[in-house]
């Protein structure tokens, strides 16, 4: 199953995707009344393999986000102009703005951990922190793509989500 257009897949059932698991103990399920499944087909975007698929739907299972990383794009240095090719310019860009919070942890192995959060602002979409780009959509939909070439990437993925609703944009 080849989804070039993810988009298209927001407001069907859950029962299009021929083989999906959902994950039972996801906090969101009782509070939201939301239920979050994980694909097992094999799917593409953009002509790249997706390794896998988060489905968000509500309780009927009409699905209302879907999220899912992939790596091969970030091989052409100008993944994004492929981005804004079929979507068009970004509505809005963001960037790292001030650390608000930063831990680390020792584990009895020795291993540290560190976490850093930041608020984030908004920016030009050639910036060199650049973390998150996102589209507005027909059909009131968003497209939120997750850059990984910063200082703080942890792994090189680009990671996409496309929904109902995008709390970055909303906060505007």
């Amino acid at each position: 199953m080849s989804i070039q257009n993810p988009q298209g897949l927001i407001g069907k059932h859950i029962s299009v995707l021929p083989d999906y698991e959902q994950l039972e103990n996801y906090e969101a399920n009782n509070e939201l009344e939301t239920r979050v499944y994980y694909s097992k087909t094999n799917l593409s975007f953009f002509e790249e393999e997706i390794n896998s698929i988060s489905i968000k739907t509500d309780k009927n299972d009409l699905i209302i986000e879907v999220s899912f990383s992939i790596y091969q794009i970030l091989d052409n240095p100008n993944y994004l102009g492929v981005f804004n090719k079929e979507f068009g310019k970004p509505d809005a860009c963001f960037c790292f703005d001030e650390l608000k919070k930063s831990s680390e942890h020792r584990s009895a192995e020795g291993v540290v951990v560190g976490s850093k959060i930041f608020s984030t602002k908004t920016c030009d979409c050639n910036a060199d922190d650049l973390i998150y780009s996102v589209w507005k959509l027909k059909d009131n939909l968003y497209l939120q793509v997750t850059h990984p070439f910063t200082e703080y990437a942890t792994f090189p993925r680009l990671s996409i989500k496309i929904s109902q609703t995008n709390g970055l944009l909303e906060v505007e």
